[in-house]
């Protein structure tokens, strides 16, 4: 029994509004953060700890438990669970037959193999008979349409599930799987009027011994029953990003407006004409015949490509962009290419120079410059950035590369900037080379503004170019309380809009003080928040 109050001592947060418990409850929501926006997403302890706090916030009062459980609905993920011993998929379309209207407030469902292993044939076979009543018929009812459809007709697994009736003798548990599976995610997507994000997580991410019986590789292959959609008379699926290693012929024919997706490129894809961002993503690297079969599915107009391995082969990504034409097109352009510090050999990278439309660019450093192991004619950025970037990112992880060479590029870069990169804003890099604690920027008046990032030649020759550097690893890396300390360059702001930067022998040129007029600080980051690390 909920405790009741006096008018006169209710607790100050039961008088919160509805629309303030919303923005309160979502900071514990992924969706309502973001993070599905995010290509690649990294669960931690606090991921599973926010979905807790849903939890509970939905026992605490009754007047939070509408807000808080419509915010709890918002998705369906359970990638951060390690273990389960029945399946949470069964229990949320339980929920939702019993409680449509939080059938509105899914924005997102994301599986993975443990779930699709734990599932019961009974209980899938009554959650989909429950939610098939919720969509105006039943389970018996949509049976007919799959006799007339299917060239071989419903097998005995089929027809004792829509029929309501016990698994047939003589068939094991495993048999049943991949039938029921695609039925639950067939009345999924049809249940979900706002399902925009659906994703299928790859067996690799997690360590799951199967003890009792193994899952074929084709098990996961999923797709959806076009007969039993037909059935229930859904035409089209709102879906906006898509999680999959397969290429789900189905659902794509019936998703025609997916914006995004996410792929590790193992699989053949069909036409996807609505397509705008392709994130490819591989433990090891994709082959050139897998990456531009990847791409040639994407004929509409894709603007955004982001590609991780653990392979520095940037020249083959970059010629299958090419070959296929995405030069002309793409506006967004990152390589996650890690390799280990002791590699022995890395690719150079290619010129972007024909992708003439590419405004943010995150490339790799090793590719450009080398590291310790590999020994590798070291070019300029001044002779591979495309012509009108905005923001460039470069990324080294762990693997350094050889000092000095970043320092010397980027005062190259900044000497050609008025002539050949003009709209070049941004350049943010994780290099610990631009992170020295001992170097100083001098004001005016004497006094020392750390210079976390780049280095005062560097600083001062790109700041007066208009170009903030961003630094990923500040002095926090060492264990220092940046947060206590002035930005480097804040206090100068002033002296650099009027010219005068306190330097022996410093002429700045009318041309120079226009692009002055950009420069608002030069800042560090933490690399969470960049997500470039």
């Amino acid at each position: 029994m909920s405790q009741k109050y006096p008018v006169d001592s209710v607790p100050p947060f039961l008088r919160l509004s509805p629309e303030i418990l919303r923005l309160a409850f979502g900071y514990f929501c992924p969706h309502c953060r973001g993070d599905y926006k995010q290509a690649f997403r990294d669960w931690d302890s606090s991921s599973r700890d926010n979905i807790f706090t849903l939890h509970s916030l939905c026992l605490v009062a009754r007047y939070f438990r509408v807000i808080a459980q419509e915010i709890l609905h918002h998705v369906f993920d359970v990638t951060w669970c390690r273990t389960l011993h029945s399946s949470p998929w069964e229990r949320f379309l339980r929920t939702i037959a019993s409680r449509p209207d939080l059938a509105r407030s899914v924005n997102a469902v994301v599986l993975r193999p443990i779930v699709v292993k734990r599932l019961n044939y009974n209980n899938s076979r009554d959650v989909f008979h429950a939610c098939a009543q919720l969509l105006g018929t039943t389970a018996p009812g949509i049976y007919p349409t799959r006799q007339t459809d299917q060239r071989q007709g419903p097998s005995s697994i089929e027809k004792a599930f829509f029929l309501g009736q016990p698994m047939p003798d003589r068939i094991k548990a495993e048999e049943c799987i991949p039938i029921i599976a695609s039925e639950l995610l067939t009345i999924t997507v049809a249940i979900l009027p706002r399902l925009t994000h659906l994703g299928f997580a790859p067996e690799e991410l997690y360590d799951i011994t199967y003890d009792e019986y193994p899952i074929p590789s084709l098990l996961w292959a999923l797709d959806i029953s076009p007969s039993t959609l037909d059935a229930l008379g859904v035409t089209t699926l709102p879906l906006k990003t898509l999680e999959s290693d397969h290429g789900l012929p189905e659902l794509m024919r019936r998703a025609t407006s997916v914006k995004t997706l996410i792929t590790s490129a193992n699989s053949q894809f069909h036409n996807m004409k609505s397509l705008e961002e392709l994130h490819i993503s591989t433990y090891d690297h994709l082959s050139r015949t897998g990456m531009q079969r990847c791409i040639s599915a994407c004929t509409g107009n894709l603007s955004t490509f982001s590609y991780t391995a653990s392979n520095p082969d940037s020249a083959n990504v970059i010629e299958s962009l090419t070959k296929m034409g995405l030069h002309n097109g793409l506006k967004s352009i990152k390589l996650d290419l890690r390799c280990w510090p002791t590699c022995g050999y890395i690719s150079p990278i290619s010129s972007f120079q024909l992708f003439s439309k590419v405004t943010t660019l995150v490339i790799p450093a090793c590719p450009i410059y080398g590291s310790e192991y590999a020994n590798l004619n070291p070019q300029s950025l001044v002779d591979i950035l495309p012509p009108n970037v905005e923001s460039l990112t470069i990324v080294e992880h762990e693997t350094p590369t050889p000092p000095g060479l970043l320092h010397q590029d980027l005062q190259r870069l900044a000497s050609v900037k008025t002539t050949r990169f003009r709209n070049l804003r941004e350049i943010i890099s994780d290099s610990i080379q631009l992170s020295d604690e001992d170097l100083a920027i001098t004001s005016h008046s004497g006094q020392n503004a750390a210079a976390y990032g780049p280095t005062m030649a560097v600083a001062m020759a790109i700041s007066l170019l208009g170009i903030i550097i961003t630094t990923a690893l500040g002095p926090e890396y060492k264990g220092s309380h940046f947060e206590l300390a002035k930005v480097a360059g804040r206090e100068m702001e002033a002296k650099v809009k009027s010219g005068d930067m306190g330097m022996d022998h410093a002429r700045i040129n009318k041309a120079e003080m226009e692009m002055c007029e950009d420069v608002a600080s030069i800042t560090v980051q933490c690399p969470k928040l960049m997500g470039v690390v």
